[in-house]
């Protein structure tokens, strides 16, 4: 009988003695750190991040999170560690996904300029350097000769840290734009750079979704026919300003740029467009359209003959 009092006393007392212990390891004890920073990309294991960390005694610490599966709940980011800390407040600081990012959003139809504006804002980048950087790549996929990168900046929103670096920051616009468009399903590079030309001027003459399809087969039935193009968006590209209206002398405008003086596309995208107008650039309606004119909610009215486009352009007004 006292055998077994003392025996179910040892077990007591191993019980908890072991849940005190793990009590002091994950909400006592404190670890420091000083301003150490660490990136946690998708998919990144909690062990990983844990031995990253510098954190001892982590193999208890291990079979802790997998027993509590914490790993699937880790927010992917960029996180800054300044000062004393538990285990559990580091792992709720990564579960809560408060990381140290800077949100960019870069709606379709930015040019390069304006995301560069728009980074150097958030002090991300040095302008002469991103350009000098973005310059001397030319390990990119669909990267052609003569070309730039205008038109491969992917719109959608990213989450940049502070010391990311131009480079880096680079990088990640052009692998989404591989993310949304596969090198291996795009062998012909030149067809899909003039596709992504004329899917940067759908982008700027577009506003609403259903009539993209449309502008591509008005635009890809001029070339057809040997027509300029006559886009005021490939004209308004070369202000560095939004005007209100063009003037019969802005279309005069002496520039490869200008659709309204030169015939086919022009040597590079205007914009960087969004998924919707490459799309439209590739699979254009079936339509015989050749002219449109916007109305003033910014739809527009399609016709097959230029008599018919100018009496649409008098209804209009």
């Amino acid at each position: 009988m006292k055998k077994t009092i003392l025996g179910a006393v040892i077990v007591f007392i191993m019980i908890t003695a072991i849940f005190s212990y793990n009590f002091y390891l994950f909400n006592i004890k404190r670890y420091t750190f000083i301003k150490q920073e660490i990136e946690i990309v998708y998919g990144t294991g909690l062990n990983n991040i844990i031995n990253r960390l510098g954190i001892k005694n982590n193999r208890l610490i291990k079979v802790y999170i997998n027993y509590k599966k914490y790993g699937h709940n880790i927010k992917a980011g960029y996180y800054e560690l300044n000062g004393k800390y538990t285990f559990n407040e580091i792992i709720k600081i990564l579960i809560i996904g408060k990381s140290k990012t800077i949100k960019i959003t870069i709606p379709e139809g930015y040019t390069i300029k304006q995301i560069v504006a728009k980074l150097e804002s958030e002090e991300l980048i040095k302008k002469e350097i991103f350009y000098e950087k973005l310059q001397k790549k030319k390990d990119f996929y669909f990267f052609v000769e003569n070309s730039n990168y205008e038109g491969f900046f992917y719109p959608d929103t990213y989450f940049f840290h502070k010391n990311e670096g131009e480079e880096k920051i680079i990088d990640k616009f052009l692998n989404r734009f591989l993310d949304e468009f596969p090198a291996k399903q795009y062998k012909d590079k030149v067809d899909f750079y003039n596709k992504l030309i004329l899917a940067s001027i759908i982008e700027k003459e577009a506003y609403y979704d259903n009539e993209r399809e449309i502008i591509s087969s008005v635009f890809q039935n001029r070339i057809k026919k040997n027509m300029r193009l006559e886009s005021c968006a490939t004209v308004e590209f070369l202000y560095d300003y939004k005007k209100t209206r063009l003037t019969y002398n802005d279309l005069k405008i002496d520039s490869e740029y200008n659709t309204y003086k030169i015939y086919g596309l022009p040597p590079a995208p205007i914009c960087n467009p969004g998924k919707k107008s490459i799309i439209a650039a590739f699979y254009p309606k079936n339509t015989e359209f050749l002219y449109f004119v916007a109305k003033s909610n910014r739809e527009h009215i399609f016709s097959k003959t230029y008599e018919e486009h100018l009496y649409n352009q008098k209804r209009i007004k």
